[in-house]
């Protein structure tokens, strides 16, 4: 097989190419210039292509590949943080992928294997209560519209069009803010750490074992899909953050309810958390507690 990733020297974007690149499949990989030589560095026997979101338009210019099978995209500005809330950039997100879903169905692109959030599932559940969304809400509406508008097209180019709404991945070489990243942190150093009551339903999955998620969708999913990448079996975020206290110390209990709940949560009804699965085989591998223990030790080598 034949792969372009886009967003690849992203936290997932990394372990999605060495996945491929273990399962023998050609990766194209591109990054923003700059980073060709520390992906290289990262990930062996990949091909490693310089090119910034807005030159996505002009991608069938910067390389002479062609034919890809599929086309993982998971490049995208503001993910996190502040980001999140800006207007201009979100939608210049949108742009930028509805580009490169031009391009590469002019370069031959057979399936496209979109990276959508489980944000967006949380952002209907605001419309649902008719209760205004929190200005961070920007992000997830960004990523469903263009979930709606990449898959539009890619389907006039002629391509196959997949979904993968992302959970929660956390993991070793995480550098975002997100929740496992920032407490683990925070409790390794014997900080405060609070959180909310943590009774809504949440869930978590390993680094590596998102990979397989999607280098399975991109194998054996079916087009015009959405599929939820995450554990098979959802729980109360309390249980979560007390396995993940106890792989810290075992004596070492979360701060709950310090915060209140969260207005509006995703609504697990409405996922079929077993699609994947049923259509691919995949399945994860990692437990919670073991993914857990693999992230401590590798920040306390980090902060060695």
């Amino acid at each position: 097989m034949k792969a372009l990733v886009t967003g690849a020297s992203g936290f997932i974007g990394k372990a999605l190419c060495r996945e491929l690149a273990f399962r023998g499949t050609d990766v194209t990989a591109l990054v923003r210039p700059g980073k060709e030589e520390a992906l290289r560095a990262a990930v062996a026997g990949i091909t490693v292509l310089g090119c910034d979101m807005a030159e996505y338009a002009r991608l069938p210019e910067k390389t002479a590949q062609r034919d890809f099978d599929v086309l993982y995209h998971l490049a995208w500005n503001g993910a996190a943080g502040a980001g999140r809330a800006d207007v201009s950039l979100q939608l210049w997100n949108i742009r930028c992928s509805c580009d490169l879903m031009t391009a590469a169905a002019g370069m031959g692109c057979r399936r496209v294997v979109f990276a959508s959030s489980i944000m967006e599932n949380e952002l209907r559940s605001y419309e649902q209560k008719n209760l205004l969304p929190p200005p961070a809400s920007v992000y997830p509406a960004a990523k469903a519209a263009a979930g709606l508008m990449c898959a539009a097209v890619a389907g006039a180019g002629g391509m196959e069009f997949i979904r993968m709404e992302i959970s929660n991945v956390y993991g070793p070489g995480e550098e975002t803010p997100r929740l496992i990243n920032s407490s683990l942190r925070k409790l390794l150093k014997g900080e405060p750490c609070p959180f909310s009551p943590g009774e809504h339903l949440y869930d978590f999955i390993y680094i590596t074992d998102a990979a397989k998620g999607f280098a399975a969708a991109g194998e054996r999913g079916i087009s015009g899909k959405r599929y939820y990448l995450g554990s098979l079996s959802p729980q109360p975020l309390k249980v979560f953050l007390e396995e993940m206290c106890r792989c810290v110390d075992p004596a070492l209990r979360p701060s709950l309810g310090v915060y209140p709940s969260p207005a509006a949560v995703p609504d697990y009804r409405e996922i079929d958390v077993q699609a994947l699965g049923r259509d691919t085989g995949f399945v994860p591998l990692v437990s919670f507690s073991e993914g857990i223990g693999r992230t401590i030790e590798a920040i306390r080598r980090e902060e060695a």
